[in-house]
């Protein structure tokens, strides 16, 4: 159903703790909804950075290091979750300031891995 419309209630459910407490982890639900989207982000990144490294030490030429991280981000999209996670971020940055953001920081650091 997407970040907005999806209660609290059902996600406190589904990571097995009560509404009180997720609150206490994260006070606003977008405080809840920016902290799914960074994870996200940071696992694409973490994935994409490893595979460009290890091109790298191997002394792949530039054409072989965008190829492995392309492999390497196909790999992340069997995970449906992420996926999901993915295109509801980028769809919900049209209306949050804070998701485009963090849209704009991480395409940054994408980019700085390949130079």
């Amino acid at each position: 159903r997407g970040f907005l419309a999806t209660p609290t209630t059902a996600v406190a459910d589904a990571a097995g703790i009560s509404q009180a407490y997720l609150f206490r982890l994260f006070p606003t639900k977008l405080d809840l909804i920016t902290a799914v989207v960074e994870r996200s982000n940071e696992r694409v990144v973490e994935t994409l950075r490893s595979a460009a490294a290890a091109a790298r030490a191997s002394g792949a030429a530039d054409e072989e290091v965008r190829r492995a991280m392309g492999e390497a981000y196909g790999a992340l999209l069997q995970d449906r979750s992420l996926l999901l996670t993915q295109l509801h971020g980028h769809a919900a940055a049209a209306s949050i300031p804070e998701l485009a953001e963090i849209g704009r920081r991480t395409f940054s650091e994408l980019v700085s891995i390949l130079q």
